[in-house]
Order: structure tokens, then sequence, then C-alpha cells
């Protein structure tokens, strides 16, 4: 469909109007043109992935609570392995090196893939990205570390050990005895810098996520 002429034989556009240019007598078009709700630079493409605001909290209050799980799980691990190691009674030693292997059965892969998973999530749909920033670029690379570490080979020593006192091994030829103490004192400070991380968020963008600063998300 053609637009209309004006009376100045210029086209008028659909929506919009002609009208003159003062001290030229001259005729322009002028036209409105509604904002879209994402914008991008010349030459790249919106991001695929946005989540609203009600999901954005929903996400957050999961990372939040299976983040503050994890730091209790690895807080616990430790006071049984300090148990186990120090305590001068035999059976409560014993009893301390069962419950790590049942706590790290049933509790180390939900809370750490449940923190990674939903901070992946979060840092996908919204403003911060994954490796926009240079906060959330470290606290994802500490998160894979510690996901992929306390599932491999710690989750399994743990098992080991319980299974070694099952069977009737006194408490000192735990093979993982030290280990029950130093790994979960990483993970517990590596936790807690991540919290803080998230509080400060220091040092600012990194190289790539200046290049992406043009980006306008509706809910950012």
């Amino acid at each position: 469909m053609t637009s209309p002429r004006s009376a100045t034989g210029y086209l008028r556009p659909a929506g919009g109007s002609v009208g003159p240019v003062p001290g030229t007598g001259d005729h322009v078009s002028v036209t409105s043109v509604d904002q879209p709700a994402v914008t991008a630079p010349s030459g790249r493409s919106a991001p695929r992935f946005h989540l609203s605001a009600p999901w954005r909290r929903a996400w957050l209050t999961f990372h939040i609570l299976v983040s503050v799980a994890w730091v209790g799980v690895e807080a616990c691990i430790l006071a049984l392995g300090l148990t186990g190691l120090v305590d001068h009674d035999p059976a409560l030693r014993r009893a301390a090196y069962l419950i790590v292997g049942r706590i790290g059965t049933f509790f180390i892969t939900p809370v750490s893939l449940g923190a990674l998973v939903s901070g992946l999530v979060l840092g996908l749909g919204t403003k911060w990205g994954l490796v926009r920033y240079r906060w959330v670029f470290l606290k994802l690379a500490m998160g894979v570390v510690l996901t992929v570490g306390s599932n491999g080979a710690i989750l399994w020593r743990l098992r080991s050990a319980a299974a070694q006192v099952g069977r009737g091994a006194a408490p000192d030829a735990v093979d993982a005895r030290y280990l029950m103490i130093s790994a979960p004192t990483v993970a517990t400070v590596l936790l807690v810098t991540a919290t803080v991380l998230s509080v400060y968020k220091p040092w600012g963008r990194t190289g790539w996520g200046r290049t992406r600063r043009g980006w306008r998300p509706v809910n950012p």
C-alpha cells in the first residue's frame, strides 16, 4: 500500500506528517516511531534469554538457600573430622567417621549442583552474565572447582573412610582423616569468599564485558 501524497507532492508517511522547514520553503516528513524495549549496538544480536522479575527472585532465593546449606554441610564435615581426629573417645571417633560418610552421600551433591546450576541461570538470565564482570567470573570458577572436587575425589574419600570404620578399622587407621579437615576448610573459605564477592561486586567489567555495555535489558 502506498503512502498518500501531500499538497506539495511529497510522500506523506503513514502515521506521520509533512511540515515546512523554517526559512527554506522545503518540506520534510515527520514520523513517530515507538522505541523497542530492548536495544543493542549495531551489528550485535540481542540476548536470547532474560529472567522476568518474579523468576529472578525465585531463582535468587533458591540460590541463597542452597549456598547457605552448602556452607553448613562443609562446617559439619569439618566438625566431625576434628572429632574423629582428636577426641579421646574411640566410639565417638568411629561414629564421627560413619556420619561423615552419610552427610557426604546425601547432601554434598544436591547442594553443590543446586548452587552451581542456579548461579548459571542467574548469570545467563540477568545483566550480570557469566564473563561480563570479574567478580562473577571468579565466583563461577570457584563454584565449578568446588563442585567437581566435592563430587569427585572428596566424596569418594569420605565414603571410603566410613566404609573402613564400618569394617572395624581403628579411627587412627582411616586414610582420609586429615582430608576431612583440610577439604572442608578450603571449601568453607571459598564459599565465604564467593558470598563476599556477591555483596561487594568488586573490580568492574572484564574486557569482553566492556564491549557489551550497550545492552539495555527490559528488567535489568
